[in-house]
């Protein structure tokens, strides 16, 4: 058995943590908004700094970085559950398997290992595994995705968290944003997303970074991109009660 949970010092743990200011347009008095199905993502959120801050928490060891983005949807089709009933939208994990049906298990006298392609496990479905097995990543797992770029000899590359430190990408998922989806009215508003992080700002302190964010519906389709300014972590902090 091959326990490799711990590959870092650095942990990175993330919540998601969502306001919504909905925007409607449901009186009878007005014209519903004729929004695309697709999401758009308008801008970052102009209320507090560029959309993005950074609260540096006293006396705990999570801090939080928070990003605020302004949306539209033409069918509001928007939000995920923690138990939704597609394995498309409610596993994180397409677990690999053998010509025999059983997983395959990392073996390093046959490769160097590589937290992209394996992963430890305690339990799969109703199986039990201690073990490292090799996965893939669900790329529609996350509805809320978050790119870090740091620049590097005048040009901003992407962090790539799985690779680099062998932790989750900062991306999660926003809840329901409505309880009925036979309701296909446009929705419009913001959604607040944070980050709660041991080891962000140790990590970036010194670093020049951009953040992106694309947003996906329940029907897959993907929102354009938006790409913050440039900043550093003195041009966001703020302080714990703002």
């Amino acid at each position: 058995m091959h326990d490799i949970r711990e590959t870092t010092n650095m942990k990175f743990y993330t919540s998601l943590i969502c306001g919504f200011l909905f925007l409607l347009g449901m009186s009878s008095c007005y014209d519903e908004p004729d929004f695309p199905m697709e999401p758009r993502l308008i801008d970052f959120d102009g209320g507090f700094k560029q959309g993005i801050k950074y609260k540096d928490v006293p006396n705990t060891i999570v801090d939080s970085l928070i990003l605020r983005v302004v949306f539209q949807d033409g069918d509001g089709n928007l939000g995920l559950t923690g138990d939704e009933p597609s394995p498309i939208l409610r596993e994180q994990f397409i677990f690999q398997l053998d010509e025999n049906g059983e997983f395959v298990r990392y073996d390093p006298a046959l490769e160097p290992f590589d937290c992209t392609r394996f992963s430890y496990f305690n339990i799969v479905g109703r199986d039990t595994i201690q073990d490292t097995i090799a996965i893939e990543y669900n790329p529609y797992y996350y509805n809320f995705e978050v790119g870090l770029y740091v620049k590097e000899d005048g040009v901003f590359e992407e962090f790539d968290f799985r690779k680099e430190l062998c932790r989750a990408p900062l991306g999660g998922r926003f809840p329901l944003l409505k309880d009925d989806f036979s309701n296909t009215k446009p929705l419009e508003g913001v959604i607040q997303y944070s980050i709660a992080s041991t080891g962000l700002q140790t990590r970036f302190r010194n670093d020049t970074l951009k953040l992106t964010v694309r947003i996906r519906d329940r029907a897959l389709n993907e929102s354009n991109i938006i790409e913050s300014e440039a900043f550093v972590w003195n041009d966001i902090e703020v302080p714990v009660d703002e």
